[in-house]
Parts: C-alpha cells; structure tokens; sequence
C-alpha cells in the first residue's frame, strides 16, 4: 500500500544498498583506487546513486511539508538542514 512516505522509504532503501556496496573498498588505498578504472566507476556510480537519494528524499520532505521550493539541488539539502 502505498503512503506519502513510500517514496522517502524506497529512496532510504536505495541509499543503504549503494553504502552497503560501497563498504569494501573503505579498506583500498589511495594508489589502489585510481589504478583501476573499474572500481572508480563502481564507486563514482554508486556515490551519485546515494547522492541522488538524499536530494530526491530532502525534496519529497519539503513537499510533504509545504516549504518553499529551493532554487537547486544544494538548497534542498541546506533547507533541512
């Protein structure tokens, strides 16, 4: 059944499994990281992915809310905050 929080809720969901993907390669160094291409891709996508998540969760918060529409994406998260 679907509330006027199931967005926020499948969007928290989206963001605790890209933090989950993102945990093993805490423990790769520097040197590691920027000699493979593939694992800067797997951590660029998933930090935009999470990124996305708490943009599109600050915004569906000030709607539930009524607050005045930020002018972009930093203002979303600034007015929360």
């Amino acid at each position: 059944m679907e509330t006027e929080f199931s967005g926020i809720e499948q969007r928290l969901e989206r963001l605790k499994k890209c933090l989950i993907k993102l945990e093993p390669f805490k423990e790769k160094s520097k040197k590691e990281f920027y000699q493979d291409e593939y694992l800067q891709d797997i951590v660029e996508r998933n930090l935009e992915v999470a990124i996305q998540s708490c943009i599109d969760i600050a915004n569906r918060i000030i709607s539930l809310d009524e607050l005045e529409k930020p002018k972009d994406y930093y203002g979303s998260i600034i007015r929360l905050g």
